[in-house]
């Protein structure tokens, strides 16, 4: 027993010991002493720059890419570009692809509409693998579909509406929406399943949220809103809402005029 007292007591010097040296050092080194060492505060405006820079909240589908955020800056710095091609390949053309007008990877604008009529389209939806399944296989997919024998004549256009993350009911929503707002589609391709169950354990249910929600929802919507009451936000909204409709009489009065 007397030799277990003598082994914690010598423990418990050396622990002393170890932090007087080490205030030593700070303080010979620092000219300080170690609780005066300032600490570095990050602003809200950094955390919220932080959160959302990656993404955009949308209406419909819950976030979608910002308009600078392309291929090249996702994969080059991030070393993800060694998994996608061979070690002497050449970079692809594919790194160039930037948001759209509707914040998905594409070298168009949506809706896609044929220009002879003749056009057959393939909607790809889902999460990171759909989406990069037509980033960089679309070019290839629409010459091999187009070899087809029902398809000969035809010109074929994989449209890109997944994004990484994405996780059903979004894939639903950008359907739906799309359909409504006249993009053609003659096959849908829906690749879902992994985010429907890792996401919703991983994000959703942990912070009582409905395992429908988007990914990191909540977290994006409260950075944008941290900076206004809910008042105010209702007050910008209500004034948009009026700009709009006093731009729309405005044009009215000014094409009825002779």
């Amino acid at each position: 027993m007397k030799n277990i007292y003598l082994v914690l007591a010598g423990s418990i010097f050396a622990l002393l010991f170890a932090e007087l040296l080490s205030l030593a050092y700070i303080g010979i080194t620092k000219n300080i002493l170690f609780f005066n060492i300032p600490t570095i505060a990050i602003s809200k405006t950094e955390d919220r720059q932080q959160i959302t820079k990656d993404s955009l909240i949308h209406p419909y589908f819950g976030y979608v890419l910002p308009p600078d955020k392309t291929v090249k800056s996702v994969v080059i710095p991030s070393g993800r570009i060694r998994f996608m091609i061979g070690k002497n390949d050449p970079m692809p053309n594919w790194l160039t692809l930037k948001p759209n007008n509707h914040g998905f990877w594409s070298r168009s604008d949506y809706p896609l509409r044929p220009e002879n009529g003749d056009g057959f389209f393939v909607g790809v939806f889902g999460g990171s693998v759909a989406q990069w399944l037509t980033v960089q296989m679309g070019e290839y997919l629409e010459k091999e579909l187009s070899q087809l024998p029902y398809l000969q004549g035809k010109q074929v256009h994989i449209v890109n509406l997944a994004s990484g993350g994405f996780k059903q009911p979004q894939q639903l929503q950008v359907l739906s929406y799309f359909m409504a707002i006249g993009q053609h589609f003659d096959l849908v391709v829906n690749l879902d399943g992994f985010n429907e169950v890792a996401l919703p354990l991983a994000e959703n249910i942990p912070k009582g949220i409905h395992y429908s929600m988007p990914r990191s929802y909540p977290k994006n919507v409260s950075s944008l809103t941290s900076i206004a009451d809910p008042m105010m936000v209702r007050w910008v909204n209500d004034g948009l809402e009026l700009r709009e409709k006093s731009n729309f009489w405005a044009s009215m009065v000014n094409t009825s005029v002779v």
